[in-house]
């Protein structure tokens, strides 16, 4: 993956919530600060809800026009809250996370294009593997048990633990009954050595 591409994973899986969600009218407060390419831009909402200023969105993506980009996406993807910049209270247009990928799946621009080729193998990912994993994998998965389908699985399941278990005990027994063995033995050839 290129820096770019990890860039673009980045953008959107890689910030904590510091505060709540926000109603509306309230003040909503930086959730964190992400760096992309050589551009930071602030995320506002929370982990679940993420809503980015669309103005920095549009100088991202080299839209020189705001109202065009908003104009891109549904309803339910922009929305209007009030933030604080510079000590001020200014009310903003925002984007939704998916009011971002529509922005960037409709571009042409070379950033969105990496992105898309991103969505891309991710979804591939899960196509094949039914899940997508960031990064390399740390140690190998543990091997689950299969449950049993039917209830002569289960009580087969059941006796050949049993018999393991049992088979366990009775060789734990034939050690201790080796090592009695084997301390009387030592008892009686000791006085033989002094």
């Amino acid at each position: 993956m290129t820096t770019q591409q990890k860039d673009l994973c980045d953008f959107f899986g890689n910030f904590y919530p510091k505060g709540e969600q926000h109603n509306k009218k309230e003040v909503l407060e930086v959730v964190t600060t992400q760096r992309f390419g050589s551009k930071y831009f602030d995320v506002y909402g929370d982990i679940q809800n993420p809503l980015f200023v669309a103005v920095e969105i549009a100088e991202m993506i080299e839209i020189q026009n705001t109202t065009d980009l908003l104009k891109r996406v549904d309803d339910d993807e922009k929305l209007t809250y009030v933030i604080s910049r510079a000590g001020q209270k200014r009310e903003m247009n925002m984007l939704t996370e998916f009011g971002v990928y529509e922005v960037l799946s409709q571009s042409r621009k070379p950033l969105a294009k990496e992105f898309k080729k991103v969505v891309k193998h991710i979804l591939k990912e899960i196509r094949l593997n039914g899940y997508y994993m960031a990064g390399e994998l740390v140690e190998e998965p543990q091997t689950t048990i299969k449950a049993p389908d039917t209830l002569a699985e289960a009580e087969r399941y059941y006796i050949d633990t049993l018999a393991k278990a049992i088979a366990e005990a009775q060789n734990m027994d034939e050690k201790s009954r080796l090592t009695s063995k084997l301390t009387r033995f030592m008892q009686e050839v000791e006085p033989q050595w002094n």
